[in-house]
């Protein structure tokens, strides 16, 4: 199979399984679950495997409610004592956001808690010993990297079949603004956004961006960091193709020939001007990027919307 990128039919919410098979051995990671009651479509996905991976970008609902249900009931054994969970490693003390708030609470009873991965860190040393010593015969090798890790490797000295995810952002700065906000009850939507988790997943020849809901602006110097990267076969497009959030997202496309994007979106979307943004739909095209969205959606005229291709289903 190669590498696959499942994006799972629930509007404008988000809940993207990335999935490599290579030489008889496996990697499933899942990115985000903004609906309740997936358990079954993410086995069916699955087939007799489990999830090598959680990462929960941000605490908004329309990515984190269905993990917390999946780590409330794992009624398929989902998941098992090998899967690792990346987020934000938010203070106890700060936490109050209801959703936030419920999801830390699961995450304190992970019965794998050697495997929570805060999102920041300066190197994953020891968590990828954890990953290594606890994985099985049939699965891929991973390694997780921070950005300065990844900095110091040229791209031709990754090892071949293993998959690399480095983590470009949140960087520490933005958690504490974010934080600050979190801890007087102030809803800021922006920084909520920016504390997205942004990675880079790197196997073989391939190379995925998953971009959250972040603001590419943050994550396009971060970019730039990474040795010998000249191409990103996939895009997973920002907060449903909003234009604030994506500025520089078409130059990204085009430096790094980038011909795939996924966009969650609504399923009506006749008169919506910025999710997604009609301008960001026709400067992703001119870089020559297609982009593909999961969702039945509807349109009249000559919207461009209509250019969006209806794929739930991506071989990159």
């Amino acid at each position: 199979m190669g590498v696959e990128i499942k994006s799972f039919a629930i509007q404008q919410a988000d809940c993207f399984l990335i999935k490599i098979e290579e030489s008889e051995k496996y990697f499933n990671l899942l990115i985000d679950c903004g609906k309740i009651g997936l358990q079954d479509a993410i086995k069916d996905e699955l087939g007799d495997k489990v999830l090598n991976g959680i990462v929960a970008t941000h605490v908004d609902d329309d990515h984190i409610i269905g993990i917390i249900d999946l780590l409330e009931k794992n009624q398929n054994n989902i998941i098992n004592n090998k899967t690792f969970l990346l987020y934000n490693k938010y203070d106890e003390s700060l936490i109050c956001y209801e959703r936030g708030r419920k999801l830390y609470e699961r995450i304190k009873q992970y019965n794998h808690n050697k495997l929570l991965i805060k999102s920041y860190a300066g190197n994953y040393y020891k968590e990828n010993e954890v990953i290594q010593r606890r994985s099985k015969k049939t699965d891929l090798s991973v390694r997780l990297l921070s950005l300065t890790q990844r900095s110091l490797i040229e791209r031709k000295s990754l090892e071949k079949d293993t998959v690399y995810i480095t983590i470009l952002s949140p960087d520490i700065s933005i958690l504490k603004k974010f934080m600050r906000k979190w801890s007087i009850n102030q809803k800021s939507a922006g920084y909520q956004n920016r504390s997205s988790i942004v990675f880079l997943m790197e196997f073989n020849e391939k190379s995925i961006l998953m971009l959250g809901d972040a603001m590419v602006a943050d994550v396009e110097k971060h970019l730039k960091q990474i040795k010998g990267l000249e191409k990103i076969d996939y895009i997973k497009i920002s907060h449903h193709g909003a234009k604030d959030s994506n500025k520089g997202l078409a130059d990204i496309a085009s430096m790094y020939h980038c011909n795939k994007a996924a966009v969650t979106i609504k399923k009506a979307q006749d008169h919506e001007k910025t999710h997604p943004s009609r301008d960001l739909i026709v400067e992703l095209e001119s870089a020559g990027c297609s982009i593909y969205t999961s969702t039945e959606y509807t349109y009249t005229g000559s919207d461009v919307i209509s250019h969006i291709q209806i794929n739930d289903r991506i071989a990159v």
